[in-house]
């Protein structure tokens, strides 16, 4: 729907006489009044459905305008997805130099005519570009008309504006192979492939989603020759295939990122490759998730010389050697919950530091659970180690544990004991003379988003925590960041701990209490409280500390 903005009209006041004398009052105030035509500003074509990479003008026009000799206007729009690149004013209209800042979401335009003009016309010629997908409205404000007289033209204003979408090019329909239709493709496309094996390298060097049917049936094939899926550039998805049969010859891989940013790739089914699965290569800032990487010839998922990547929820199980390795001054990834199985070692840390290896199962790898070399402040906390041997280590110092009560691993050969009941096991577990865990977990960590530390426990709802009959007084639940909409009955005296109270949030949705308290000697810290009648009650309630929170 498009806005129609009135303007404010010049107040004219006119003496209350009869008729006879008011034509004549009227016709004397030629100079001060506001000419009455009903003249429509619009942005031309009012909707635009465009494609990224796209050039397209825009006009802005007038009609039913008379006496025109002078207008002005600003448009604004989303510097997101567009960029403008010109201006165009058409004669009898003259208008001084426009210049047009791309770091500007507005473009001021005024002009006049040495003939006044009546009718319909375009005032204005703007020519964009579609850099993203998006929308962007065409706002018009700051508009006037003028007439021969440099009175004001009293008129309307109708918005505009542009829908930027991908196109979708799909193998085999349009295209025989998947490298023709990613050279036919523009930034943003999305390349859709059907069901069927496809004997090719492909080189994905433009902004696009790569989509295939099903991941069990649209299968990508090199032949045993170089790499299956290469992305060599940023802003790629990568969904919904089989990837397989890769060369040997490093870096031959299933998919290869080099220099690439901001990539999804998500699942795939990255199979018996000659060399690594997948292989990041000085990329930064991409999500490589819900995989199956299985078989491949050396490592699953390999990060060398790479930053700020979440590697997370993959099946990687059966490689040649490392399921996942961090390599080569790979720092700040996140290696989360993946399921590291049969490998010969689960996961190597290789000259890399500050990751965080967390919440991960890491079983029966033949070697070792986890390598350790040249490589220190890691955080390496919440993960299930069931290996012969768990950690082979230099003795570089890293941390093994997220401190108490969060607590650090599960060993599956720990022997300490828990006396106090508390779920952390009362001797730590030693590695070697630089690295401890501190904590021991005595359960495996729950992939639930609530934790009982004291059971192992885990939960979907906090309520849900907090209600269970094995939670008893005295237990600790641990609450992972997030934002849980709920109001809180605590009858309990229970330790309820928040990740980080600036993204741990506990949200009352606008109703009645956010934690209503009737138990004794409670804690509760690391939370943010919000948006309910009372943001924390206590009701006949002593002993408690309610501290480092957000209320």
């Amino acid at each position: 729907m498009h806005s129609i903005i009135p303007i404010e009209l010049k107040k004219i006041v006119l003496p209350v006489l009869v008729s006879v004398f008011l034509l004549s009052a009227m016709l004397l105030l030629t100079k001060e009044s506001t000419s009455f035509s009903q003249a429509t500003i619009y942005v031309d074509p009012s909707t635009n459905d465009v494609s990224v990479g796209n050039t397209f003008v825009i006009n802005v026009s007038v009609a039913d305008v008379v006496d025109l000799s002078g207008f002005g206007f600003t448009l604004g729009y989303n510097t997101t997805i567009l960029d403008a690149s010109g201006v165009w004013v058409p004669p009898p209209f003259e208008a001084p130099p426009i210049i047009v800042d791309p770091q500007d979401d507005h473009i001021l335009v005024t002009a006049t005519s040495p003939v006044a003009f009546s009718g319909s016309s375009t005032l204005a010629s703007i020519t964009f570009k579609a850099t993203a997908l998006g929308s962007s409205s065409l706002d018009l404000y700051n508009a006037t008309l003028s007439d021969s007289a440099g009175n004001s033209i009293l008129h309307t204003i109708i918005d505009g504006s542009v829908t930027v979408s991908s196109v979708i090019i799909t193998v085999p329909d349009d295209y025989l192979t998947i490298q023709e239709a990613i050279n036919a493709a523009s930034e943003g496309d999305t390349v859709f492939v059907r069901n069927g094996t496809y004997y090719e390298n492909v080189v994905v060097n433009k902004q696009i989603s790569l989509l295939g049917e099903n991941s069990a049936e649209t299968i990508v094939n090199a032949n045993a020759t170089g790499t299956v899926l290469n992305i060599v550039t940023s802003n790629v998805n990568l969904s919904g295939f089989t990837v397989r049969s890769s060369g040997s010859t490093s870096p031959d891989s299933g998919i290869l990122l080099q220099g690439a940013a901001n990539c999804r790739i998500f699942g795939n089914r990255i199979v018996e490759n000659g060399g690594d699965g997948v292989f990041l290569i000085g990329s930064s800032n991409n999500v490589i998730s819900e995989n199956e990487v299985v078989g491949n010839d050396v490592d699953g998922i390999s990060v060398s010389g790479s930053v700020n990547n979440t590697i997370s929820d993959n099946n990687v199980t059966g490689n040649g050697w490392s399921g996942i390795g961090l390599f080569g001054y790979s720092s700040d990834n996140n290696v989360t919950s993946n399921n590291v199985v049969n490998n010969p070692e689960g996961i190597a840390v290789v000259i890399s530091a500050q990751n965080e290896i967390r919440e991960n199962r890491i079983v029966s790898n033949s070697n070792w659970g986890i390598s350790i070399y040249q490589s220190v402040d890691n955080r390496i906390f919440h993960n299930f180690f069931g290996n012969s041997l768990q950690v082979s280590s230099d003795g570089s110092p890293n941390m093994w544990d997220n401190g108490y009560p969060s607590g650090g691993n599960y060993w599956s050969d720990y022997t300490g004991i828990d006396a106090n009941g508390d779920g952390i096991g009362d001797v730590p577990y030693t590695i070697d003379a630089n690295n401890t865990d501190r904590y021991p977990l005595m359960h495996p960590w729950s992939s639930l988003p609530i934790h009982n530390i004291n059971t192992g426990l885990g939960y979907a709802a906090i309520q849900e925590a907090i209600d269970a009959n094995e939670t008893l007084d005295g237990h600790t639940i641990l609450v992972d960041a997030g934002i849980y909409y709920e109001n809180l009955v605590i009858n309990k005296s229970l330790s309820l701990v928040g990740e980080d109270r600036d993204s741990t949030v506990i949200n009352g949705n606008k109703t009645g209490n956010v934690v209503y308290i009737t138990a004794d000697n409670l804690t509760i810290s690391g939370f943010t409280i919000q948006n309910g009648g009372q943001g924390i009650w206590l009701h006949h309630s002593s002993g408690n500390t309610i501290s480092g929170n957000i209320i």
